[in-house]
């Protein structure tokens, strides 16, 4: 149902946490899959990635095509319903997926959901509390401005995603704000006001 998207590059020291996360949630009744695309890594990433024993992680691994071309990998070797996407240096909370897939399927109309976010400190601890405009009105008004979203934590629909081609590798940076930017004009988008993510300084 679900196919989380991870690119990393050099991220030995924080892989291993993010992929528990991703592991741990608490959605057991919904299939999932985990897409790690090792760019390149330098470090240790690539050992720790093959050292991983779990059926829903594919790893794999190429030479450095920055973030955004491995977005677009990822999605290639993907099958999914939904598309998840997480950076390798964070982690989600336990019932990342199940509130938000329960939000969608509430909500058919609804094609893409964040959420809001935690932020720490340089040493790891929860210092800050994000909240991202909530409903899509908000988030219509917000886009012209900010990227209303934490890319990190959303899940969005596979069909909405490939409707709009998916990432534009024009874009090396603020791909997903170029991509939101393309779907929030014909796709309902909204955030769940509980924070569901950590984003790690």
């Amino acid at each position: 149902v679900i196919s989380l998207i991870i690119p990393v590059y050099n991220q030995e020291k924080w892989i291993g946490r993010c992929l528990r996360s991703l592991i741990d949630q608490s959605i057991d009744r919904v299939k999932y899959e985990l897409i790690v695309v090792n760019d390149g890594s330098s470090d240790n990433t690539k050992a720790m990635l093959d050292s991983v024993v779990d059926h829903r992680v594919k790893v794999i691994h190429q030479e450095n095509k920055g973030l955004t071309k491995s977005l677009n990998t990822a999605l290639t070797q993907s099958n999914g319903e939904y598309i998840a996407r997480q950076d390798a240096d964070d982690i989600s909370l336990y019932n990342r997926f199940e509130t938000q897939i329960e939000q969608l399927l509430e909500n058919k109309d609804v094609r893409a959901i964040g959420s809001s976010t935690y932020l720490t400190n340089q040493y790891g601890i929860v210092n800050e509390l994000y909240h991202y405009p909530q409903n899509y009105k908000q988030i219509q008004s917000a886009m012209p401005h900010y990227n209303p979203f934490v890319h990190g934590s959303m899940l969005i629909e596979r069909r909405a995603l490939e409707s709009v081609n998916g990432y534009d590798e024009e874009f090396r940076f603020v791909q997903d704000y170029e991509l939101w930017s393309r779907m929030y004009k014909t796709f309902e988008m909204v955030n769940v006001k509980r924070p569901l993510y950590v984003r790690f300084r």
